[in-house]
């Protein structure tokens, strides 16, 4: 410990004696581990942290396949069967949502609300922190409507009650009492805040309507190819019974952790190995300023190794010299790190997945103490090395006369050829990365972009008229099996008339507005 607290005090003075070093050292490690971890807080929310439910491996998820091999989402009906003849998934649910207009809180609000089947809080494994989950009675046709919330719209907007009883939210006209609050951070999907029960509304009768995304919960000892093998019998089976009425040529199921990361896996771990690389030139850098100051303090090493200081001893000079430089870089970088992670969620929120547990964490800080600690592990070797195939007698001769010694220009000029390749690398990358970007701006979309302005507009949604649905439907089928697109004119309810005169109203107040050329809606 006094040898530590020594070597702690020496390390001291000697960086303070070199302002000039230690300011350019630390800035530049700084940015390196900086930018590492933040990207390493983006990827390990994404791609490395564990879904936040009871045992997630077992998550899957359940895709029909179309004609040209893409993946798309289940058909009801397709799905009521997989959950009937499967004898692998332990539970299976679907799921569909979107935003709606809602009432009932502390103030109106959009919010996401997604219906859900019977067995979807089974299958995610959670349980509500306040309240109850959905009954039998509940989800089916005549149940009661009843609805659970996030537990981020129950803080926000229901005011944290602790009892529910009395509490009603109203989505797009229709009343549901409140009768459950989910742990907190649970946002699925799509980061939902509030769950219906899906069996209260009427069945979609087609087998070629996919409109809902089915997630299920492995059995015990049972892998996701006996799974997709199982799914793809059903598929054969309900192929031969229904013929055409199926589009779909297979099933499939997909983890659920690979399902949610999608496409952006590959750019993540692209942009972590650029960063790596970015390190590691930040790290040359400071070798070679390093190599410099060892050159000016040689002299003091031959002394030292004359008065009997070994290698070992040196080199853990060199590297607790070299833990003060690194450790204070790693806490700007961590620091940097905090920005980093804002710009990039500001500039990618939409499109990376998992975005409410990205951040900088303990495990951040951990990787980014442990990426110091291997930083200055490494650059406290590099100066040893300069040294280490010299024998006393040329040191000391050399320090006389300022003679610089064939081993230390090799070691520096391979730091500049191995900084000069890796930089390369990266400008090479960086500038096929803008050709592509510029090429996709070059792209034809088929219509005129300039003085182009587009916005969502979202509506309440009519009441649903089963009778009305299911006959639309089955008419819409035989015209369809005829090969006749629907051209009847379908009979409107009130509520779909004063959407109509909105739309219509909205789009004359539009085109008639100064500036606007011309306005549209779809």
């Amino acid at each position: 410990m006094d040898t530590l607290t020594k070597d702690l005090r020496v390390g001291v003075r000697s960086l303070r004696k070199r302002p000039g070093f230690t300011a350019i050292a630390i800035l530049t490690l700084a940015l390196g581990i900086g930018a590492s971890t933040a990207i390493f807080s983006v990827v390990d929310g994404v791609l490395l942290r564990p879904l936040p439910y009871p045992h997630a491996e077992q998550m899957v998820q359940l895709r029909e396949i179309n004609p040209r091999g893409g993946r798309m989402a289940f058909a009801e009906l397709n799905f009521l069967d997989v959950r009937t003849r499967n004898h692998v998934f332990s539970s299976i649910a679907q799921y569909s949502g979107s935003l709606s207009t809602v009432n009932g809180g502390s103030e109106p609000v959009r919010a996401y609300a997604c219906a859900v089947s019977s067995d979807f809080f089974n299958v995610l494994g959670v349980q509500p922190i306040v309240g109850r989950t959905f009954t039998p009675e509940e989800s089916s046709t005549t149940g009661s409507p009843v609805a659970i919330v996030s537990y981020g719209f129950w803080q926000r907007l229901l005011g944290a009650k602790p009892e529910l009883s009395g509490t009603k939210l109203q989505l797009d006209e229709k009343s549901f009492a409140v009768v459950g609050v989910m742990p907190q951070g649970l946002g699925f999907p799509q980061s939902a805040e509030i769950w219906i029960p899906r069996e209260q509304f009427h069945a979609d009768v087609s087998r070629s309507a996919h409109n809902w995304s089915v997630v299920a919960r492995l059995r015990p000892n049972v892998s996701v190819e006996q799974a997709r093998a199982e799914v793809s019998t059903i598929w054969r089976q309900l192929k031969q019974e229904n013929g055409k009425d199926i589009n779909a040529i297979d099933f499939t199921v997909i983890p659920q952790q690979e399902y949610i990361v999608g496409t952006v896996r590959s750019p993540l771990l692209m942009i972590l190995v650029a960063v790596g690389f970015l390190l590691v030139v930040a790290c040359v850098n400071v070798a070679n300023l390093l190599l410099a100051q060892a050159t000016t303090r040689q002299r003091d090493f031959a002394v030292r190794t004359a008065l009997g200081a070994t290698r070992l001893r040196l080199a853990r000079q060199f590297i607790t010299e070299n833990l003060l430089l690194v450790l204070t870089a790693g806490a700007l970088g961590a620091v940097i790190s905090f920005w980093g992670v804002k710009l990039l969620l500001a500039l990618n929120r939409q499109a990376l997945p998992r975005v409410n547990e990205i951040g900088v964490d303990t495990r951040a800080v951990a990787f980014t103490f442990a990426l110091s600690l291997l930083v200055a592990t490494i650059l406290g070797l590099v100066p040893l090395l300069r040294f280490s195939v010299r024998d006393l007698e040329r040191s000391l001769r050399e320090t006389g006369t300022g003679a610089r010694g064939f081993a230390g220009r090799y070691l520096r000029s391979l730091l500049v050829v191995a900084q000069t390749a890796l930089t390369l690398v990266l400008m090479i990358c960086a500038g096929l990365l803008a050709r592509s970007f510029y090429r996709l701006l070059q792209v034809d979309p088929g219509f005129k972009t300039d003085r182009v302005v587009a916005m969502e507009l979202s509506l309440p949604s009519p009441p649903s008229d089963e009778q009305r649905y299911k006959q639309f439907m089955q008419s819409y089928k035989r015209l369809m099996e005829q090969g006749i697109a629907p051209e009847a004119k379908v009979q409107l309810s009130t509520q779909e008339e004063r959407l109509r005169l909105f739309q219509k109203q909205l789009l004359e107040r539009l085109g008639s507005t100064p500036g606007v050329s011309a306005a549209g809606v779809i």
